[in-house]
């Protein structure tokens, strides 16, 4: 059976309708391409389905690509969602094959996925990536990289060539910038060229680095 032109025929009908959303018809929003294949959250790679057609698009997507964990997931939460919202029946075989295949996968994402993840997102701007949604994530993400607590900011070593002196920078390169007045840009450029600009270099810390610093 071609699942793939099944899922372009009921993809093609949606989309000659012209559907809206709140016309007395419950419709949900679909990635024609999903993300975790490289689809983006632009108009032309979305799409209106009713709660029945959004349920076939995805047992079709997990038809197509069995192993891929992001659809597992998506479609395990779908049945879940119908089964006890009771938006739609579901027939127990499939409540079942949903079940089976998302406690086979494993719970961490592997090394793999997230390269393929960070292959996907390259060259891609915020809004690109998460549509129009992009300003939410870009602060979520700057709040994630920002404070001497939080483990996922970056830790630079910052040295003045014209004072001598180095500053151990956990997060918040901002505040950084802004009391010691030197721009962002400055220190940006400085790491890409990994050369002095004005005085200032930045480069990413390393636990191999035996200089005295003063801990910002």
């Amino acid at each position: 059976m071609n699942y793939q032109k099944i899922y372009n025929d009921l993809i093609l009908k949606a989309k000659k309708e012209s559907r809206r959303k709140y016309t007395g018809i419950y419709y949900e929003r679909h990635h024609i391409i999903p993300k975790c294949l490289g689809g983006l959250n632009t108009q032309d790679n979305l799409i209106l389905l009713t709660a029945k057609e959004h349920f076939i698009a995805h047992r079709l997507l997990l038809l197509l690509y069995p192993k891929n964990r992001s659809l597992i997931y998506a479609f395990w939460r779908l049945t879940h969602r119908f089964s006890y919202n009771k938006i739609s029946k579901i027939s127990s075989r499939d409540y079942s094959y949903a079940k089976e295949l998302f406690n086979s996968i494993p719970k961490n994402k592997s090394f793999e996925a997230k390269q393929n993840m960070s292959k996907a997102r390259k060259g891609k701007s915020y809004k690109q990536i998460y549509g129009d949604n992009y300003l939410r994530m870009k602060e979520k993400r700057k709040k994630q990289t920002a404070g001497k607590g939080n483990p996922l900011s970056k830790k630079y070593l910052i040295h003045n060539n014209k004072l001598d002196l180095y500053w151990f920078c956990h997060g918040n390169l901002d505040q950084f910038c802004a009391e010691k007045h030197v721009s962002g840009r400055t220190l940006q450029k400085s790491r890409k060229t990994d050369s002095y600009i004005n005085g200032w270099k930045c480069i990413p810390f390393s636990k191999d680095i035996s200089i005295p610093f003063i801990v910002y």
